[in-house]
């Protein structure tokens, strides 16, 4: 599906909607071990970020307003 995802410095995976934003899917170790299409997909673009041997792009919440899981605005930055 290809669906865009981020994750915070707390280990925190969300996915991008278009119309609702960033929406919590839950922590890494549990998003990962997860037996549904999300989970895997998850788990393909983690590894994918592994291998790359480059610093992990993080995603920095911008607005603390929370509604079911829904970040109004983030910001993906790299670390290094």
């Amino acid at each position: 599906m290809n669906h865009k995802f981020g994750i915070t410095e707390g280990g925190n995976v969300y996915r991008y909607e278009k119309w609702c934003g960033w929406r919590l899917l839950g922590r890494l170790p549990c998003v990962l071990g997860e037996p549904t299409p999300i989970g895997h997909e998850v788990r393909d673009w983690w590894k994918a970020l592994v291998e790359r041997d480059e610093p992990c792009p993080l995603l920095v919440l911008q607005n603390s307003r929370v509604s079911g899981g829904e970040i109004a605005a983030a910001v993906i930055l790299t670390t290094g």
